[in-house]
C-alpha cells in the first residue's frame, strides 16, 4: 500500500494511506510526495487524488424551446449593465422616498414649533393671571385697611354721641 506524505507550508506530515489522505483539507496545489516520484508534486496532478477535485455531478444539457431553435438562445446582457440597472433602481428608489422623508421633518417641525408656541402663550396668560390675583389680592387687603379705617372712625363718633 502506497503511503503519501504532504507539505503545510512549514512541515512535512505523514505518512498517510490513500483513505485518510482523502480526509485531509487538500487543495489542488498542496505538495504531496509518495515512494517512487522523483520530486514533490501538487494534489492535482496525482490520478488517485484528481476525483477530490472533480465536480461529482454535471448538470444536464439545457432543453430548448421550439422559440429557442428558431431563433437561438436569448441574448444575455453583460454583467456589468445588470449591476448599473440594479444600482439606478435602488437610486430611483431613494429619490421616491426622498421626498416623503422631507415633507415628514417638515410636518414634525411645524407641529413642534405650534406645540412650542402654545406653551409661551400658556406661560404669558398663567403670569398674567397670577398677576391679576395678585394684583385684586393686595386691592382686598387695601379695601379691608379701609372698612377698618371707617368702622374706628363710625365707632370713635357713636362714642362721642353716648359721652355727650
Amino acid at each position: 500500500m502506497r503511503q503519501y506524505f504532504l507539505h503545510n507550508g512549514n512541515q512535512e506530515q505523514g505518512p498517510f494511506d490513500l483513505e485518510s489522505l482523502k480526509l485531509q483539507e487538500l487543495k489542488k496545489d498542496t505538495p504531496i510526495w509518495y515512494d517512487g516520484l522523483e520530486n514533490w508534486t501538487t494534489a492535482g496532478e496525482i490520478e488517485d487524488l484528481r476525483e477530490l477535485f472533480t465536480p461529482k455531478s454535471t448538470p444536464p444539457p439545457l432543453n430548448k424551446t421550439k422559440d429557442e431553435t428558431k431563433t437561438g438562445p436569448p441574448k444575455m446582457e453583460p454583467m456589468q449593465k445588470s449591476n448599473v440597472e440594479h444600482v439606478q433602481s435602488a437610486d430611483k428608489k431613494k429619490i421616491k422616498v426622498l421626498p416623503i422623508i422631507i415633507v415628514s421633518l417638515l410636518v414634525i417641525g411645524g407641529i413642534a414649533s405650534w406645540l412650542i408656541y402654545q406653551n409661551s402663550q400658556n406661560s404669558e396668560t398663567i403670569n398674567n393671571l397670577q398677576e391679576k390675583i395678585a394684583t385684586q389680592e393686595n386691592s382686598k387687603d387695601e379695601a379691608e385697611q379701609e372698612r377698618q379705617k371707617i368702622n374706628q372712625a363710625i365707632t370713635a363718633k357713636n362714642m362721642n354721641y353716648r359721652n355727650h
